[in-house]
């Protein structure tokens, strides 16, 4: 039996959500939207984790220089609707799966 606790580490839906919620903020916050006002992450408050490695990899949060980075307003809806886009496929395959257990039963 898994416990709550042990799913993946602790790192949930929410959890991720939320960081990336963070993120965006912090980064409008600071002003960090273009090539000039670049910042690094300590100036927010934020390391490199996995959250922030994803989305910079999705070209939401760019490296200008080596530390500095800034928010991609432009990238940031297009990698808010793939995570949509993942989310309802993921939902979709549950439900049929509920519906194929629920005809065999």
């Amino acid at each position: 039996m898994i416990s709550a606790g042990s799913v993946s580490g602790g790192v949930t839906a929410a959890t991720i959500a939320a960081r990336r919620k963070r993120l965006v903020r912090g980064f409008r916050g600071a002003g960090a939207v273009d090539a000039a006002s670049a910042i690094r992450l300590a100036d927010i408050g934020e390391h490199e984790h996995y959250v922030f490695r994803r989305m910079a990899a999705a070209g939401v949060f760019v490296q200008t220089e080596p530390g500095l980075w800034h928010l991609d307003e432009a990238a940031l809806p297009v990698y808010m609707a793939a995570i949509r886009r993942r989310v309802l496929w993921v939902t979709v395959i549950g439900l049929v799966g509920l519906v194929i257990v629920l005809l065999v039963i």
